[in-house]
């Protein structure tokens, strides 16, 4: 069985950073990137980046209103282009039929219906999770819901956790037909000694505890939990956020792996308050680093975390008493930080990823 991997977002979203551990696991046969978004260069979509030729017309536009515009009609020209690409390649490449595993569902199946599908969280089908989510223009979210009516017919879906397999059953998905792959941690993040010299490396203060914050402004990702606690920290703590800003902060936007990894390595805890989510990459970065982690206590933070963060109420009063409360128990929770990391291994991942692709096959 020959696989191909079809991945369409950059790195610097979830969906994206998973498609780049999917690369880096090398448990495919071939890997296409469908590059949608002008603002994102390719170095930053994982494998063989396929470009439309409507693309190479307006690549050197900078107006963000026009790459917008750009972007909605290659979202909506991408299952064309892509049935199209392929047909010409199997045409003169392939003699097995191969598998495609679209790697996200904003990715409309193009081949056959015999494919594979990662889903994340089901965030888009939950209208009250999705209310301030889902705007007018938005054809990546308005795309991923009108593809879960074909998804919901595959045979073969992976998802990243077993509270995202529970959504799907209850949103009409076969239980069968759902199998459970926990995410891994990209192998870039790990512990860096000498916090003083990164946090000079990238202008932050070391006389201070610093409480990163690495999300979206999606409403489920609780900005308003995150802009109380910004204006009610000590003197001598500082919030640093990763995307976009929020309250008393210092912000950064855009950063690569490489960067992101020193963040992690500069800062004394990771705060991630929620409501919902697939998964939560970030805490499994942040466990890679030995960075302790706040977080809410809903269900699937139990699932990821594995009693290696201190999990909180959603408000901002009992999160601020949790960051004080991992900041005096660091010790213990780096060692449970340590067990954890060893489970969301690439190694793990790539045989459990092999393993799955052996059994449908047969």
């Amino acid at each position: 069985m020959i696989k191909i991997m079809i991945n369409n977002l950059n790195i610097y979203t979830g969906d994206g950073s998973y498609a780049e551990i999917v690369y880096l696991s090398k448990v495919y046969d071939y890997f296409y990137s469908y590059k949608s978004d002008l603002r994102y260069s390719n170095d930053l979509y994982p494998g063989v980046v396929i470009e439309s030729d409507f693309y190479s017309k307006f690549k050197n536009i900078r107006n963000r209103l026009i790459q917008e515009s750009i972007k909605a009609m290659l979202l909506y020209r991408q299952e064309h282009i892509l049935s199209k690409f392929f047909s010409n390649l199997l045409k003169n490449n392939y003699n097995d039929i191969p598998i495609f595993h679209y790697l996200n569902p904003s990715i409309t199946p193009f081949y056959n219906y015999n494919g594979i599908v990662t889903i994340a969280d089901t965030s888009y089908l939950d209208l009250k999770l999705a209310k301030g989510t889902i705007k007018k223009t938005d054809i990546y979210a308005k795309k991923t819901v009108k593809n879960f009516s074909i998804f919901r017919n595959f045979k073969n879906i992976i998802v990243p956790s077993n509270f995202t397999k529970k959504m799907l059953i209850y949103h009409g998905f076969d239980k069968n037909n759902i199998t459970v792959i926990h995410h891994a941690v990209n192998p870039i993040f790990h512990p860096v000694q000498n916090k003083e010299k990164i946090r000079e490396s990238l202008g932050l203060p070391k006389d201070k505890k610093i409480i990163l914050s690495v999300s979206s402004l999606a409403p489920r990702k609780r900005p308003d939990i995150i802009k109380e606690i910004s204006y009610n920290l000590p003197s001598d703590y500082l919030l640093v956020r990763v995307g976009e800003k929020i309250g008393k902060s210092v912000n950064f936007k855009g950063v690569d792996y490489k960067t992101l990894n020193n963040i992690y390595n500069a800062s004394d805890v990771l705060l991630f308050p929620t409501e919902y989510e697939g998964f939560g990459l970030p805490i499994i970065e942040a466990f890679a680093t030995e960075l302790p982690v706040v977080t809410s206590n809903i269900e699937i933070m139990n699932e990821v975390t594995k009693g290696a963060a201190i999990l909180c109420y959603n408000d901002a009063e009992s999160m601020l008493r949790g960051i004080k409360e991992a900041l005096n128990s660091k010790d213990e929770l780096v060692e449970k930080m340590r067990i954890a990391n060893k489970y969301y291994n690439i190694a793990r991942f790539s045989r459990e990823m092999s393993d799955y692709y052996s059994k449908i096959s047969e």
